[in-house]
């Protein structure tokens, strides 16, 4: 089986998921304009899942990132550049 971008994609959003509904039985998750709920949707990867799932849609990654520092959402995706730049700096001991 090839492993693609998508397929990674799906594994860790499942993984996120059912990571962070252990704690509650409804999930908070942050969408950049409905793409990762569309995947998901076709993919069929969220029939059965025994918790709720509250959708907040966003304009872009930077908005995603500050709802999830100041813990409104669980889980959200956004790309690598966005998340590279949200990520404190890395204070380096000699």
């Amino acid at each position: 089986m090839r492993t693609t971008r998508r397929s990674v994609l799906l594994g860790a959003s499942a993984f996120g998921i059912a990571r962070a509904a252990r704690a509650e039985t409804r999930l908070r998750v942050g969408d950049q304009r409905g793409n990762m709920r569309a995947v998901l949707e076709a993919a069929d990867a969220l029939r059965g899942v025994p918790y709720q799932i509250t959708w907040t849609e966003f304009p872009a990654a930077a908005p995603l990132i500050e709802a999830m520092n100041a813990e409104a959402i669980e889980l959200g995706v956004v790309g690598d550049a966005p998340f590279t730049l949200a990520l404190p700096p890395v204070s380096r001991c000699a």
